[in-house]
């Protein structure tokens, strides 16, 4: 933590800090060189209780989070006030990290997060970004967080001791007293892709109609759209124009119903291995409840004789069931969980994996569950961007990465052809008769198969 950042959270500190209070610092880690340079020292005497919160365990971290932007170990609305300094600019997706913070602030709470604007590139692992007020603006308003303050340091008149290299930018925002049905959040996984990739990039598939990257509060009736709802179904006409709508399109874009976070590309898809099982007793799971309207969009696809389950993390999210739908809460890498859920469903036809996106979590998933499939089934996992992110285990060629077993699952699904020891077939090529790989998704039909194809001349 450089001099400069401790300096401006000292001023904040001063100026809106009061005891009696809960603060939580996220990127609290003291790397190598920096021992004894976190914010809590700053707290001294003040009597407020100060939490450390990392993706990595270490020195000054008291919380170590599993997930870059599900901080289910942090209970909602728990912290007075939160702070984070020169972490933003680390993060790929930091509009989800303000939604998380907003999560995490009770009513009246008050952020202050404070990144570069300047400065040379240090990888801990990434360095993405350089803010200026304006951008700490619209991270706020993407989280409906009130600004109280956004500056930059241009110049350190008065602080020679301080580097001026890092030119810092601050920003101090305050949760809503009044909490708000469609404030932003609930885009944990929404907001990894663009609706349309090749045209809008990252953050204009961000859904701003949730209640947070959990689940939004049961409510007997839902609100008008927001002006933010709005411009999304604007959105998406104009991305579909001139498309005839398949109706998992139609009711996403045209129903009403609860938050839904998909890619575009995704939805036909879903339509070109789903529609087979319409109207019949299918029985679909999707790992990852998010905002429920994904949930719901299944049942109005397959129909009354249809079972929907979802399955996440986090409990809020049980509240989320109604008549058609459940909901099981449980860990997606925790293998007795997956246990017990396959007593209680006995049979899955479609098993969709937009859970965590972690490379444990897909793979616990598939070894789980695959084998638990209906002997036609289909298995999706999506959001397969993350196959190539380091901060999910993924990496470019990376061994274990879901997209590396599904390429292997190729060799396995050609292994009657095989010539060298290496390749024999195996449980996969036995029980997987196709393999379909689309932009963010791969899709594995299950199927039984006791030898190579027979060849005809006719």
């Amino acid at each position: 933590m450089h001099e400069s950042s401790r300096e401006n959270m000292r001023v904040f500190i001063e100026k809106y800090v009061r005891g009696g209070t809960r603060l939580l610092d996220v990127g609290s880690r003291e790397v190598d060189g920096q021992s004894g340079s976190s914010y809590r020292g700053l707290l001294a005497g003040m009597d407020v209780e100060y939490t450390g919160c990392d993706m990595d365990p270490g020195q000054n971290v008291d919380v170590v989070l599993r997930r870059p932007y599900a901080w289910s170990e942090l209970p909602a609305g728990s912290f007075d006030y939160v702070v984070s300094g020169q972490m933003l600019e680390h993060a790929e997706f930091p509009w989800l990290t303000l939604l998380e913070i907003h999560r995490v602030l009770r009513p009246g709470g008050i952020c202050c997060v404070i990144a570069p604007s300047a400065g040379f590139m240090h990888n801990y692992p990434l360095d993405c970004y350089r803010y200026y007020p304006d951008g700490m603006v619209a991270l706020a308003h993407t989280a409906h967080l009130q600004v109280l303050e956004a500056y930059t340091n241009w110049s350190y008149e008065g602080y020679p001791w301080l580097d001026p290299v890092w030119k810092d930018t601050v920003l101090i925002a305050r949760k809503e007293k009044k909490l708000l049905r469609n404030w932003a959040a609930g885009v944990k996984r929404a907001a990894y892709h663009a609706v349309s990739p090749r045209s809008l990039g990252p953050v204009s598939r961000t859904s701003l109609n949730s209640s947070g990257p959990g689940c939004p509060p049961p409510s007997e009736s839902r609100p008008a759209p927001s002006s933010d709802e709005a411009q999304q179904r604007d959105l998406f006409r104009r991305l579909t124009a001139g498309k005839p709508l398949n109706d998992l399109e139609r009711f996403f874009g045209e129903e009403e119903h609860l938050p839904i976070y998909k890619c575009l590309n995704y939805f036909d898809v879903y339509d070109r291995y789903f529609s087979r099982y319409r109207g019949s007793p299918v029985t679909i799971l999707e790992i990852g409840v998010a905002g429920g309207g994904s949930l719901q969009m299944w049942k109005n696809y397959f129909g009354p004789l249809s079972r929907v389950v979802g399955v996440d993390i986090d409990p809020e999210c049980k509240k989320r069931e109604e008549a058609g739908i459940e909901i099981f809460i449980g860990d997606q890498r925790d293998r007795d969980f997956w246990r017990a859920l396959k007593a209680a469903v006995p049979r899955v036809d479609i098993l969709l994996d937009d859970g965590g996106h972690t490379m444990e979590q897909q793979a616990v998933a598939f070894e789980e569950m695959f084998p638990h499939l209906a002997p036609d089934g289909l298995y999706l996992c999506e959001d397969l961007h993350t196959s190539y992110r380091p901060g999910y285990g993924g990496g470019y060629l990376r061994p274990g990465t879901f997209v590396e077993r599904a390429k292997a699952l190729v060799d396995s699904l050609n292994a009657w052809h095989s010539e060298t020891p290496a390749l024999r077939p195996d449980v996969y090529t036995r029980s997987i008769r196709g393999l379909h790989f689309y932009d963010g998704i791969v899709v594995v039909e299950k199927g039984s198969r006791t030898g190579p194809p027979d060849i005809l001349r006719i």
